[in-house]
């Protein structure tokens, strides 16, 4: 694979082949962002595409050499898209008891303003909660889920067997369960 350097580059020149590789590379993640905002596939699936119109319509504009900055550049476009597109919907779904969805009054700005201190305190509260992990749990499961990083590229890099690197996976994610059910009542999870 080339270096994200050459890619950009490529992308900023317009290179169709380096645009593919860029949206190969962080699309799942932009989708998971976007569906953390966003809960219906569909509607997230397209703002993500938008998001990468915009990406490569203005990726000249980025001037950082660092991965970490290109990613978060990439993420602060597909969040402001999700938000937008809350904000020109400004509807709010309600479930009644037959799952049937009702569409009730519009939202306000400061509920959406509250949806991001939400998604903050979450995002807080799971660092904060992967920071008592293990160290090599920790690491196996950064690596997979915010890097997204295969098993086979995680025992690669740490030197450790495939089988280990799921095992330490699977260890970290029922470990978070347990720190976050010990922090949390039972439905406050669900």
């Amino acid at each position: 694979m080339e270096n994200l350097e050459t890619i950009v580059k490529g992308c900023c020149e317009q290179d169709q082949i380096s645009q593919q590789m860029l949206y190969d590379l962080y699309y799942n993640k932009m989708k998971s962002i976007c569906f953390s905002y966003i809960k219906d596939k569909h509607t997230a699936e397209d703002i993500v595409q938008e998001g990468f119109i915009k990406v490569f319509s203005s990726i000249s504009s980025f001037t950082k050499d660092t991965p970490g900055a290109l990613y978060s550049w990439i993420r602060r476009i597909i969040v402001n898209g999700s938000i937008d597109h809350i904000r020109k919907n400004k509807v709010r779904k309600t479930y009644l008891d037959d799952d049937m969805e009702r569409y009730t009054s519009p939202i306000n700005n400061w509920e959406i303003e509250e949806l991001h201190k939400t998604n903050k305190l979450k995002a807080e509260l799971a660092l904060k909660a992967l920071s008592r992990l293990s160290p090599q749990y920790r690491r196996v499961f950064t690596m997979f889920v915010l890097e997204g990083k295969s098993h086979k590229e995680i025992a690669d890099e740490l030197g450790i067997n495939i089988n280990t690197s799921k095992t330490n996976y699977m260890k970290a994610k029922r470990n978070l369960a347990k720190i976050l059910k010990l922090k949390f009542k039972e439905e406050d999870l669900v």
